[in-house]
């Protein structure tokens, strides 16, 4: 599997995450699930590449943002299929990899 460059969240979607739903206000983890995180996955997926996503940058990640992009990721497709395909990049907050793959781990319907 060949790795993609890294794919930048402050790049291409927001500096400013926010809460779970569209309904919640901007920027929201349902609008990256649904209009950027599920088809760049799909895309890199379809190519046998690993998706390298850098969330590094923000301001911070709400639980909900955490839950509803890489939780509904998760029920889609499975943690362990995540983990082959994905790679987080999170260099100013040592703890966030871990707590999306926590996100992923709780959340997934298969495996």
């Amino acid at each position: 599997m060949t790795p993609t460059s890294p794919i930048k969240l402050v790049d291409i979607f927001s500096r400013y995450p926010g809460g779970r739903r569209r309904q919640h206000g901007e920027n929201s983890g349902e609008e990256f699930f649904e209009d950027y995180l599920l088809p760049i996955y799909k895309k890199h997926i379809g190519k046998h590449e690993k998706l390298q996503l850098d969330l590094s940058g923000a301001v911070g990640y709400s639980s909900g943002f955490l839950d509803e992009s890489f939780g509904e990721l998760s029920k889609l497709f499975g943690k362990n299929e995540l983990r082959k395909w994905l790679v987080i990049i999170a260099n100013d907050d040592p703890t966030l990899e871990d707590r999306v793959w926590q996100k992923i781990d709780a959340a997934s319907e298969h495996d």
